[in-house]
Order: C-alpha cells, then structure tokens, then sequence
C-alpha cells in the first residue's frame, strides 16, 4: 500500500505533490491527500479505505520530516542523528555477530547485554580510511572486556575460515564517551572505585608516547583485551 502511495505522488507535477512546508490539513495538501486515496482506492487491490487514508497521511508526514532535517537550522541535529544511527547498527552487527559465536556460560552471558555494551566502530578517515576505528566505552568492566576480547578472537577466526573480507579494526584515540545502558548488568559495568584504580594503573603506560594530536593509532590485537 504505501508503495502505490509513493508511487502514485511520484507521478505527479512538483506542484501537485505534497508541500512539506504546509500542514497537512491545509487546502493543497488536503486535496493531495484525497487524490492519493481516490487513485489508490481505484485500483481495487482490497485495500481499506481507512487504511489507505492513513498511508496517505503517513507519506506526507515523511515528505514533512525530510523537509524539517533539510532546513539549515536542523542540518546539525540531522547528521548527529545520522552518525547516532550508524553506530547504533554497526553494534547491533558486532553484538550479533559475538553471540552467534559464544556457547555455554559465554551465550548466557552475552545474552544478558545488548548492543548497546559493544565498542563503537567509528570510520577511519586520511590514510586510515577504510577501517573501523574502535573506541571502547568507559563504563564497561574489565570482566566484560575479557569476554569481549575471548569472542572477537573466535568472530575474527570465523570471518578468516569464510573468506568473508574484514575490515582492519584500529584503536581510536579516545574511548567511547557515550553513557552507559539503562538497563544495568551489574558485572559488565565499571564500578566507581574500579575506574579510579585503573586510571592510576593506566598512567604513563602508553603504547607510544602522547603526541600533541593525542594517542597514535595501531592496528588492534584481538588479544589486547583493553581495547574491547
């Protein structure tokens, strides 16, 4: 239905589609509206009416939408949501992909998490375009680092029997700073007395010395479990 929505607005001149910049209660768009309904209703595909309307509706809210992140004053907010939705999906992948490869106490464990306890992979840019630049969030604990880095092990021996290909994860200079789940597991989480112990133990430990840019990126080990 919404396809013979889309379809049937897509047919019509500019100025007979939706106007965005109007309520869709307005004058024009209501006679758009109806259009879309008498067309689609035509074409007895046994569709019902009060549904048909609302697909109608839901179309322009769409157009509506776009409209909105295109004006200049919503661009910024339009392309953080962008990236938000981006990494959201690339740790959904990286989740999926852990579980699948986990068993027994390692499956019940990973069951109890979600996406949102994996590691941003963020792109690489310059010459470190093409990979994934890791960042680990903050808050996660050194237990579920170490079964981070014990399943990324077994996923990166996987993908390398397939053949599938598999872009080089590297270390991002900072860590995720984004905040930790609402839904607590209390074992995977960093508790306040833990975090201090291991920025005391961390300082002046680095892999290369600082750099006026910040850390020097290097190729991620899947056994360097600081880094998961």
């Amino acid at each position: 239905m919404e396809a013979d929505i889309h379809l049937v607005h897509n047919n019509l001149g500019d100025e007979k589609q939706y106007n965005p910049e109007e309520s869709l209660t307005s004058k024009h768009n209501t006679s758009v509206r109806k259009f879309l309904e008498d067309e689609v209703n035509s074409q007895e595909k046994g569709y019902q009416r009060k549904s048909v309307k609302r697909a109608a509706a839901r179309y322009y809210e769409t157009k509506r939408r776009l409209y909105l992140a295109s004006l200049p004053a919503n661009a910024d907010k339009a392309a953080k949501d962008q990236q938000s939705n981006k990494l959201r999906s690339r740790r959904q992948r990286l989740y999926k992909g852990r579980v699948e490869v986990a068993v027994g106490a390692e499956r019940n464990a990973m069951e109890q998490l979600s996406q949102e306890y994996m590691s941003d992979e963020e792109d690489g840019t310059g010459q470190l375009r093409g990979n994934w630049m890791v960042k680990r969030p903050t808050w996660r604990s050194p237990l579920a680092n170490k079964l981070m880095a014990r399943l990324q092990r077994k996923l990166d021996a996987a993908n390398l029997d397939s053949g599938r290909a598999k872009k080089q994860r590297m270390e991002g200079r900072e860590p995720s700073h984004r905040g930790a789940p609402k839904t607590r597991v209390e074992w995977a989480l960093q508790q306040q007395r833990e975090e201090e112990e291991e920025d005391e133990d961390s300082k002046g430990e680095s892999i290369t010395p600082p750099t006026k840019e910040g850390r020097v990126h290097r190729p991620i080990d899947s056994s360097d479990e600081e880094n998961f």
